[in-house]
């Protein structure tokens, strides 16, 4: 059930009618804002890692460039709200939990790319 769910919300930003979340205030602003402040302390390389978990998990069209842009704050933004949407909590409380959302977001995207549980 947790699969199906979860299909469903991953769905949504593909879809030319989706309604965006608003990570402007809030929870979700704040968690937005820890991820941001996380890779301004990093490496572009990080976030361009980040940005490619995020193209392969149905941000088709998100830069792979290391840079946050318009683009990259979107999908975290959708992502966080999956995240809060299926668990109940925010994932990034500090800038340094970003690593372990990142770790989140590449081991769904290897349980949806071959079948595995998908993780908490």
């Amino acid at each position: 059930m947790k699969r199906l769910f979860l299909l469903a919300l991953l769905a949504a930003p593909a879809t030319s009618n989706a309604q965006s979340p608003d990570c402007r205030q809030g929870q979700l602003a704040q968690g937005l804002r820890n991820i941001e402040t996380w890779y301004q302390n990093r490496h572009p390389r990080d976030l361009y890692v980040a940005q490619l978990l995020l193209r392969e998990g149905n941000f088709p069209d998100i830069a792979t460039d290391g840079q946050w842009g318009p683009a990259t704050s979107a999908a975290f933004c959708q992502m966080l709200t999956n995240h809060v949407a299926i668990f109940g909590q925010m994932p990034v409380e500090r800038p340094a939990e970003t690593p372990d959302f990142i770790d989140w977001l590449a081991a769904l995207n290897y349980a949806l790319d071959n079948g595995g549980e998908i993780p908490d």
